[in-house]
């Protein structure tokens, strides 16, 4: 892969993020007391499960503060978690992995304070792990050393040498990242060997199994309980129907334990399941039980929506959330039933270019319908054509139905919809799924959302050849490409509190997106959301280059971007944009453009 003349190299990218170790060095640590390793351990402690954890942390604590410091960092340990089921809360054991590594001085300064998830986009690995360096160094300059954690799925087996490439990349990183793998499918023994080979190859690893009983779990919940204040009577019989309903739950492929356990907390507090079906017979409310739930209900629900209105444009969105949530409470305070009125469907098309904030919009309105009572899970089921139909003839059907009955109570989201339509008739398996889709989304038109999503244009033409289909769509949404303002709006937003924008470069952004805009007229890709946030993370790696190299010493200009950041973002991005081959990462939504949009070039930047 090529790069430009201004392009920085991996090698030069590595020194930058050393110059600026020893320049963060210097800083005062922040005045934000953190919990001690000791104190950790004690919350570890009371993880389901979690009592082997706690010994393997005890020993290594011990092992580490007899070693020489020198040879702490050889020997800096990585964890491999094996979690079931999915859905536990084990931060406090991610935290406690951070503060032994603190505490002995295995990584170096500066050290965040809290570990930091990455979204490890393995496919995108599969073809250049680079981009997973270079992602490791932008987020070592953000965070400073810290605890990495990453989940990897059951698949991964298959592409064992991407997970190898990978650690190689961590292994160079060898005291500025400690890696926590976290796997939540379960794995037989030869599976499991596999995936420690590779990762022994490279660093220490130590596994770490939490796998609780079903009365361990249990004991959790109801310990929770108590400290809420729930005055629990006959705690022996509620243990034993909660087991009795745990174990008939755990029988689900989705089965996600914290949704367990916050139903069931919910019962043990106000003696209702809140929306979802209850393990055990609810007792009656007393009425400032019932004001408590409803109040933090309206909190959550005021909360998710805030989510919504913070995002940039998406007016017509914003206002048909509302539309539904005014039905649903105007049924609520007239009394009337669904055989009285009708309840309209929940069903929705997405219609719009990438990166113009569907996934996103979708994943909130599961959110926030969960919150409003209208659904009862509210989880997001991403799906393309490929999660739908299947290789083999007859099986189709088979797996697409699996995928809906997950997807109950939740949002089934459809990416690239347009791709289950076909003009063979007959001959395209995309047919079969939309025929098993139909029965599905007029029987749960009130339970359960399925959005479909992708380009207008094919949008369209999906829905115009399958009026089936488009009778069982009550709501479509235009997405439409950003404008300069709103990408701008974006931009800030990233940057949030932590970092000043100088008023030349707020001149310059608001220029260049400009620009920007007025291009999605004649190639829709660029001006995008996407656009907005690889240039917030370009303008980042500028401005460190820039701070370190002319040995910039105040506080305030350190975190300031000036308008020779944004210039040098915006002029190498679009040549990525434009040319792929100049770029160490593509931005994610982009492909290379037209030979003839390349002259484009000197319009932009």
């Amino acid at each position: 892969m090529g790069k430009g003349p201004d392009q920085p190299s991996i090698q030069e990218l590595e020194g930058l993020a050393e110059e600026y170790d020893t320049l963060m060095e210097t800083k005062e640590e922040e005045n934000e007391k953190t919990p001690s390793f000791d104190e950790l351990i004690r919350k570890v402690s009371r993880i389901p499960g979690s009592a082997r954890c706690v010994e393997v942390l005890v020993e290594l604590d011990r092992i580490l503060g007899q070693m020489p410091e020198e040879q702490r960092l050889q020997n800096c340990p990585g964890f491999l978690v094996r979690l079931r089921p999915k859905g536990m809360d084990i931060n406090s054991l991610y935290e406690a992995m951070h503060a032994l590594n603190v505490r002995h001085k295995v990584l170096k300064p500066p050290v965040s304070k809290f570990p930091f998830e990455l979204d490890m986009d393995w496919a995108r690995f599969e073809k250049d792990p680079r981009d997973c360096h270079t992602g490791l160094l932008f987020a070592r300059i953000n965070h400073g050393s810290a605890l990495a954690i990453f989940e990897i799925p059951r698949d991964i087996v298959t592409r064992l040498s991407v997970l190898d490439a990978v650690m190689a990349k961590y292994a160079t990183l060898r005291g500025k990242f400690t890696y926590c793998i976290v796997i939540q499918d379960p794995l037989d023994p030869e599976e499991l060997q596999q995936i420690r080979s590779v990762l022994d190859k490279h660093l220490y690893t130590i596994t770490l199994d939490i796998q609780p009983t079903d009365e361990e779990l249990v004991g959790a919940i109801l310990d929770g309980a108590r400290e809420s204040g729930a005055s629990l009577t006959s705690e022996s019989e509620l243990r034993n129907q909660l087991i009795e309903s745990l174990a008939r739950e755990k029988e689900g492929k989705d089965f996600n334990f914290s949704t367990f356990a916050e139903r069931a907390t919910m019962v043990l507090l106000y003696g209702d399941l809140a929306r979802s079906h209850a393990p055990m017979e609810a007792a009656p409310l007393p009425e400032d039980h019932i004001q408590k739930r409803e109040e933090i209900a309206k909190t959550r629900l005021q909360g998710s929506l805030r989510k919504l209105d913070r995002l940039a444009g998406l007016a017509d969105l914003k206002q048909k959330v509302r539309e539904i949530l005014m039905f649903h409470q105007w049924r609520q305070m007239a009394g009337v039933e669904d055989e009285d009125v009708g309840n309209p469907s929940l069903h929705m098309v997405f219609l719009g270019n990438p990166g113009t904030g569907k996934t996103l919009a979708a994943r909130l309105i599961g959110e926030i319908f969960r919150e409003a009572g209208i659904l009862t899970q509210g989880d997001f089921h991403e799906v393309t054509r490929t999660d739908l139909v299947s290789q083999y003839i007859g099986q189709t059907e088979q797996k697409t139905l699996e995928v809906c009955n997950k997807a109950i109570g939740s949002v089934l989201f459809i990416d690239e919809a347009y791709a289950l339509y076909s003009e063979e008739k007959g001959r395209d398996f995309g047919e079969q799924v939309i025929n098993t889709l139909l029965p599905f989304m007029e029987e749960h038109r009130r339970d359960t959302v399925v959005i479909l999503a992708g380009y207008t244009n094919e949008m369209l033409r999906l829905l115009s050849m399958n009026p089936g289909l488009r009778s069982r769509i009550a709501h479509t949404i235009a997405f439409a490409d950003y404008m300069a303002e709103e990408l701008t709006e974006i931009f800030l937003q990233q940057m949030g509190e932590a970092l000043t924008l100088a008023n030349p470069a707020r001149s310059r952004l608001e220029r260049h997106f400009e620009r920007i805009a007025s291009l999605t007229r004649t190639d829709s890709r660029i001006g995008n959301g996407r656009y907005a946030r690889n240039l917030y993370e370009r303008s980042i790696l500028k401005m460190a280059e820039r701070v370190v190299r002319d040995g910039i010493q105040d506080a305030e200009r350190q975190r300031m971007l000036v308008e020779a950041d944004i210039e040098a973002a915006s002029q190498e991005l679009l040549k990525g944009v434009l040319d792929p081959n100049l770029r160490i990462i593509r931005p994610i939504g982009f492909q290379g453009l037209s030979q003839e949009s390349t002259e484009r070039d000197n319009r932009i930047a």
